[in-house]
């Protein structure tokens, strides 16, 4: 990579960190590459993340342009997230907890309380399920909603 590429790539960044800015680079990757395969799989409207063995927990929303996403009302919201998660989707979790966003349940789990918009699939994925992931892996199409 050349010296110079780096350099603008570097000074144009919002990162104050070398961690931080290739979060960034990354995170606009990922955005690109999955605006490329909604393009070529015409991805419908609504669209639902399941996880969970011993229970089945889902994260259900809604995208019209295939790359921001709104959480529904009701989703649910992992307990817990991998060490390996990224502090910005740490910092986002703790956020939505703590504005009362998502929260605590009866029986343990987590749960949104209100609709709440993600920039994109991939942060929504990560920040809902508490490990990075790609979005448009993890959300699937929701069969007529």
């Amino acid at each position: 990579m050349k010296k110079e590429v780096l350099q603008k790539a570097l000074s144009l960044s919002s990162a104050s960190t070398v961690n931080g800015f290739f979060e960034e680079v990354l995170s606009t990757y990922i955005d690109q590459k999955e605006e490329e395969i909604i393009k070529q799989n015409g991805l419908s409207n609504h669209l639902v993340m399941t996880w969970g063995r011993a229970r089945e927990f889902a994260a259900v929303g809604y995208s019209e342009d295939g790359r921001k996403i709104l959480i529904e009302e009701g989703s649910d919201f992992a307990v817990n997230e991998t060490p390996s998660l990224t502090a910005g989707y740490k910092e986002m979790r703790d956020k939505l907890k703590n504005e009362g966003i998502v929260k605590k349940t009866t029986d343990g789990g987590y749960v949104f309380v209100e609709d709440y918009s993600f920039g994109s699939l991939s942060t929504a994925a990560s920040v809902v399920r508490g490990v990075v992931l790609n979005g448009n892996k993890s959300f699937k199409k929701e069969i007529d909603k």
